[in-house]
């Protein structure tokens, strides 16, 4: 299914989105994650409007993560805002904890700021104290004992 999504994502990024949220939920995601990439590289701006008027469901999430994934390789603060608006809560915390340590390594004092202004979860916090937990990494001890 990627494999089709991908190359057809390449020429209708919003053609997949559309197809994809008839497949079933475990084949959706892989659908959405090459659609949104191709789409937020191509139009950001016309892939961000689609998504808000998307029903709230289980492929509006997927879509939202797949989408904020590629957008904060360009801008992190309007990557986690769409993070935030992801309705599961365990996909959300896991999304915003990848995406706010991306974005610490980009702008540490933003993210200071969000952080004051938010009320992120403790996953989410410890993303950004422990980079490496949980990624099977060897990195810095950051103050644990190995």
């Amino acid at each position: 299914m990627s494999q089709v999504a991908e190359r057809w994502a390449e020429a209708d990024p919003q053609a997949v989105i559309d197809w994809a949220t008839d497949l079933p939920d475990n084949a959706q995601a892989g659908a959405f994650e090459e659609a949104d990439e191709e789409w937020t590289e191509k139009d950001p701006v016309a892939a961000s409007e689609y998504l808000a008027q998307m029903p709230d469901s289980s492929a509006k999430n997927a879509a939202i993560e797949g989408f904020a994934t590629e957008l904060s390789r360009e801008d992190g603060e309007s990557a986690v805002t769409w993070a935030q608006t992801i309705n599961d809560a365990a996909l959300r915390d896991q999304t915003l904890s990848r995406l706010v340590r991306d974005w610490f390594r980009q702008d540490q004092e933003a993210v200071a700021a969000w952080l004051l202004t938010s009320e992120p979860t403790g996953e989410v916090v410890k993303s950004i104290v422990e980079p490496d937990r949980g990624r099977g990494r060897r990195g810095r001890n950051w103050g644990r004992s190995r």
